[in-house]
């Protein structure tokens, strides 16, 4: 009786020990696995898979296979093959069956989910593979993953031929290497026969069976001219693979001859190459302009080089003031002729009237006047000094819509397509569609004759200014009359950042003009000059202003936004690798393999 006990338990504990897998096996099988490679004269590959599947079960819906599409070693999918032409069969009547992509391959998931198979099935899979073919130095090379290491249950037996299309075999002669590797991913074992005969060619058969998770590799490289893809069979290969990469650069080719071309009729400035030195006030534009042109874009600047302006040719005054530094108030008699005044100071001179500025500058009302004034001089600026040819950039825009569109469609089309890889070459694509975009919109744009007019004068204040040693101005007899001569001249200078320059050619005038008298020197430091440029009071109590507005609009701006809160959509009130090997092939290595399993 303890014998029978024994047994019993010992029994129970040895069954126990089989794994899920050794249950598996017991269930399902491959009987055969046949695989024929033919390899194409235009440099493709065309796989034929008999798979004589067996399942004692009774709820099985088909099988999947899997094929990886990428070498994983491979550099941003230098190594990536594609599938075309896909057709499967079962027991000799085509088979309904679903593609799925995933990271490195694609999955065709065979069978119909409404109905069963039989326990014994035959499988035909037959595919065209793209961009396997290897060839370095007149050798043809295959590395294939034939038998794949990923099914899940054992296969009995299996033979793979290589031939070339139309029933050509290979000739001993032609085959330079062969190496074969069977087993687990990554092992080099050698359950393998070899026959390669006259008649047959080269067939590759299995000595015992394979358990699961088991399969073949061979690495082949042929020196034959049965293999011969011209130019075009290489092009269209390599399209077939790369359609994203290939279309994008395409249009990105179009993008530049387009932008130069266009460039060259619209956008090329046509500057004056003769620039003569200046050191006098511009009679037609304002130092505002001129700041603007030189690409200023800052409100506080420009309003105060504005107001640098007005107080320079006394339309504003400057009132010493209790209750801070200064005061400013504009200048209204009736022997005050606005029209001595250039357009933009007329401009910003009505602008402080109708902001009732007239007085004292409140710091919120001086603020808007400021961006109005930028929004004054932007319009102004594009309407006479500068053409952006905007318009040129549209086909850039429809370029760069097509090609999204193109890659959405391939997305969504073509299942063979690798995802990741996808989305690299449309990432590289468009990265540098945006650069040739921000060239061309930085560079399409060119200047009016009014825009060449004030650029040069830009350029010849600059180039007065440093060569100022080697020029000369005016002797001027009056200390006052020099004096006026730089009140006008400085806010051109602030305009172009070359202040401190111009003051001190302003004072070796003084020296040169023997005006350094003690009194004379006083009529300097006393008048509005000194406050607005050697002190540089004037332009710090302006940028102070400026910025107690900016803060004051924005805290008001929150203040009304905190009233209203956003919900359900309406306002309301709130109050809170397989490139050319050189090196050891091992099984699982190369294209193809993959595995599969049933559902």
């Amino acid at each position: 009786m303890k014998k029978i006990l024994f047994l019993m338990l010992f029994t129970i504990l040895s069954f126990s020990l089989f794994s899920n897998e050794s249950l598996l096996i017991l269930d399902e099988k491959i009987n055969n696995y046949d695989v024929n490679i033919q390899l194409n004269k235009n440099g493709t590959i065309d796989v034929t898979e008999v798979i004589d599947y067996h399942t004692s079960r009774n709820d099985k819906h088909g099988i999947y296979r899997d094929i990886p599409t990428t070498d994983l070693e491979s550099f941003l999918g230098k190594n990536k093959i594609l599938i075309t032409k896909i057709k499967i069969y079962r027991n000799g009547d085509k088979e309904r069956f679903t593609a799925y992509t995933f990271e490195d391959g694609i999955r065709y998931k065979i069978g119909n989910e409404k109905s069963y198979i039989p326990n014994n099935n035959r499988y035909i899979i037959k595919y065209r593979v793209h961009n396997a073919l290897k060839n370095q130095n007149d050798i043809y090379q295959i590395y294939w993953n034939a038998i794949g290491q990923f099914w899940q249950f054992p296969i009995d037996s299996y033979k793979v031929s290589v031939t070339y299309e139309k029933g050509m075999v290979v000739d001993k002669k032609e085959i330079q290497k062969l190496e074969i590797s069977t087993g687990k991913y990554g092992s080099v074992g050698s359950n393998y026969n070899i026959g390669n005969t006259d008649k047959s060619g080269l067939v590759i058969t299995s000595k015992e069976k394979f358990n699961a998770y088991e399969g073949m590799t061979l690495l082949l490289n042929l020196k034959t001219d049965k293999i011969n893809p011209t130019f075009l069979d290489k092009m269209y290969n390599y399209y077939l693979i790369y359609k994203n990469l290939i279309v994008g650069f395409v249009i990105i080719l179009i993008s530049i001859i387009y932008s130069i071309i266009t460039w060259k009729r619209f956008g090329k400035d046509l500057l004056n190459s003769t620039i003569v030195p200046e050191f006098k006030p511009h009679k037609k534009y304002s130092a505002m302009m001129v700041a603007y042109v030189n690409k200023e874009r800052k409100p506080e600047k420009l309003i105060n080089i504005g107001m640098l302006s007005l107080i320079s040719k006394k339309f504003i005054e400057i009132l010493d003031s209790e209750e801070r530094k200064y005061k400013y108030r504009l200048v209204k008699d009736d022997n005050k002729d606005t029209s001595k005044l250039l357009p933009d100071e007329v401009y910003l001179y009505n602008l402080l009237l109708v902001n009732n500025l007239e007085d004292d500058i409140d710091n919120t009302s001086f603020y808007n006047v400021a961006n109005k004034l930028v929004s004054y001089l932007k319009w102004n600026y594009n309407k006479e000094f500068y053409e952006s040819n905007s318009r040129l950039l549209g086909i850039l825009r429809w370029l760069i819509l097509m090609f999204v569109v193109f890659s959405v469609f391939i997305l969504l089309l073509d299942v063979s397509s690798n995802l990741g890889f996808h989305i690299l070459e449309f990432i590289f694509v468009i990265f540098v569609l945006s650069i040739v975009y921000r060239i061309y919109k930085k560079n399409i744009g060119r200047f009016t004759a009014l825009g060449v007019d004030i650029l040069s004068y830009i350029g010849g204040l600059k180039m007065y200014i440093n060569t100022a040693e080697k020029n000369k101005i005016i002797a001027f007899t009056d200390l006052k009359d020099l004096v006026s001569f730089f009140r006008e001249i400085l806010p051109f200078a602030v305009a172009l950042d070359i202040k401190n320059q111009c003051i001190e050619i302003m004072e070796n005038q003084i020296r040169l003009n023997k005006h350094n008298s003690e009194d004379n020197v006083n009529i300097i430091l006393e008048n509005d000059i000194n406050k607005m440029y050697f002190s540089n009071l004037i332009y710090n109590d302006l940028n102070r202003l400026y910025n107690i507005g900016k803060k004051e609009s924005k805290r008001q701006a929150m203040q009304s936004s905190s009233r209203y809160s956003v919900g359900n959509g309406r306002t309301t009130n709130s109050s809170s690798g397989g490139g050319f090997s050189s090196g050891k092939s091992s099984s699982g290595g190369g294209y193809g393999g993959g595995g599969g399993g049933s559902w």
